[in-house]
């Protein structure tokens, strides 16, 4: 058993580092797309590692060993939602359609996330409560289990990631110029895709299913500004929501939507 002291210490590490990763996940997926609306919960890998997760604690028994499991199957879930949504949207030449990546990856999003409460519907009591709270996005790392096997791997991405943000920063021109700069864009496109994939997938393991941190924070064309304005941002309504809302069990991830879905539609009417 944990002391209030340890559990608040653990939860504030895991807003932060969710924070962080969940800017940073927006600015690779605006950077892929160069579409301002991408966001790993529009795009449908929050819900893809959802499913995977709803199916593990439906078939899988209960047991101390959850815990070491739920992170590799929601790995393969947001792997395999990307890699679909990668092979619909490319052209027959093999590059991508930004556009039509987008609208495949709302599309998966609303059927995968519609899919994953009535996978759960029969299981017992605590699974049911586990993913009815991490749809909701109520912050799930407040143990040092789950921190301790999941906070290593995200700061080994951020490392990768970090050390390919050269590569990356090329995709951010037209097409051309990178091709004339000898980038070969589906290497850089994959890789990117696939390391932003891997930390939003480890990420919801610990924060939930919380959507619009990275259309939020990505905008900053810098990875430090990414995320730690993503990291404040998830702290901030981490704070108002157990400061203000004493005795409520509102979920830190309904708070960012309510600060997320007007920006949202604000950017869809300025981008459309």
């Amino acid at each position: 058993m944990y002391s209030i002291k340890e559990v608040s210490e653990i939860m504030e590490i895991s807003v932060f580092t969710s924070g962080a990763s969940l800017g940073l996940s927006g600015l690779l997926l605006q950077t892929l797309t160069q579409d301002p609306l991408a966001d790993s919960g529009t795009l449908g890998i929050n819900a893809g590692a959802g499913l995977l997760i709803a199916f593990a604690l439906r078939y899988l028994p209960q047991g101390s060993y959850m815990s070491q499991i739920l992170p590799l199957v929601s790995v393969i879930g947001g792997l395999l939602v990307s890699w679909s949504i990668y092979q619909l949207a490319k052209r027959q030449q093999g590059t991508l359609d930004p556009i039509k990546f987008i609208i495949t990856g709302v599309t998966l999003s609303a059927i995968l996330s519609t899919s994953i409460l009535p996978v759960v519907g029969y299981v017992e009591q605590a699974k049911l409560t586990y993913m009815i709270d991490w749809l909701s996005g109520k912050i799930m790392g407040d143990n040092w289990t789950s921190l301790g096997l999941v906070a290593p791997l995200l700061l080994i991405l951020w490392g990768l990631i970090y050390y390919r943000s050269r590569i990356f920063d090329l995709l951010t021109l037209a097409e051309e110029s990178s091709l004339a700069l000898g980038l070969d864009l589906r290497k850089a496109r994959r890789d990117l895709l696939i390391l932003t994939s891997l930390l939003v997938s480890l990420t919801v393991i610990i924060a939930g299913n919380i959507v619009f941190i990275g259309l939020l924070a990505g905008h900053r064309v810098r990875i430090p500004l990414a995320m730690l304005l993503g990291a404040l941002i998830l702290l901030i309504a981490d704070t108002l929501t157990r400061t203000f809302l004493i005795g409520n069990t509102l979920p830190t991830g309904i708070v960012v939507s309510i600060i997320g879905a007007p920006y949202f539609l604000y950017l869809m009417k300025k981008t459309i």
